[in-house]
């Protein structure tokens, strides 16, 4: 009797432990910490007051008949 290689059962490599060294931890650290910049607020725009035309027309109208 001959059995599919597929469904042979296939002995797992043992798991080894796996060692990184001083300088990969110090930069696996200062990569996670530096992520992304705080941002900072613009400072809020001044409003101005909306000049409009006719008013503008008119008050300069007022000040020449004052002169």
């Amino acid at each position: 009797m001959r059995l599919n290689p597929s469904t042979t059962p296939t002995e797992a490599p043992a798991a080894e432990p796996v060692l990184i060294t001083e300088q990969e931890v110090a930069f696996a650290t200062a990569a996670a910490r530096a992520g992304r910049p705080a941002k900072k607020q613009k400072p809020a725009r001044r409003r101005y007051p909306k000049r409009h035309a006719f008013l503008e027309n008119a008050l300069m109208e007022r000040e020449m008949d004052r002169l």
